[in-house]
């Protein structure tokens, strides 16, 4: 949690730089709400978007990449699925962005670097400029 709120304050200086009006669902450590209390911050705000900012973990020590990132790990791409209640309870489009595997050694000491989780939050706003750029075009 302390990892992927750092990376979510990144992202979100870095989408305001750009504009953006962003609200947080927590912008502090040990807040306590749950997926489907989050899902209600972005539906009551009728976000034109809600991402997720998550951090991956596998029994397999060797796993490592991430899901959508910029950050020169390997890609992991996107998946679909309507398995987990962060989505499912969210009536606004959403996604859930997996940044790295802390279960990973070498990964987890990226994603402990300013530099890394920079270049992640990077990504992230930029794929958020594509989906709204992609958005108006269609």
């Amino acid at each position: 949690s302390e990892l992927t709120l750092a990376v979510s304050k990144l992202l979100e200086a870095e989408l305001v730089q750009r504009g953006y009006t962003v609200l947080m669902t927590r912008t502090e450590q040990d807040v306590n709400i749950s997926n489907s209390e989050r899902a209600a911050v972005a539906n009551d705000a009728n976000a034109d978007a809600f991402v997720r900012i998550h951090a991956n973990g596998s029994e397999n020590s060797g796993a490592n990449g991430a899901l959508t990132a910029n950050a020169g790990c390997r890609k992991e791409y996107v998946w679909e699925t309507d398995t987990m209640s962060g989505i499912n309870w969210c009536r606004v489009p959403v996604t859930i962005v997996e940044i790295g595997y802390m279960t990973n050694a070498a990964e987890d000491a990226l994603l402990a670097t300013d530099d890394y989780r920079s270049l992640i939050a990077v990504g992230i706003a930029n794929g958020i400029d594509r989906y709204f750029r992609e958005l108006s075009e269609n």
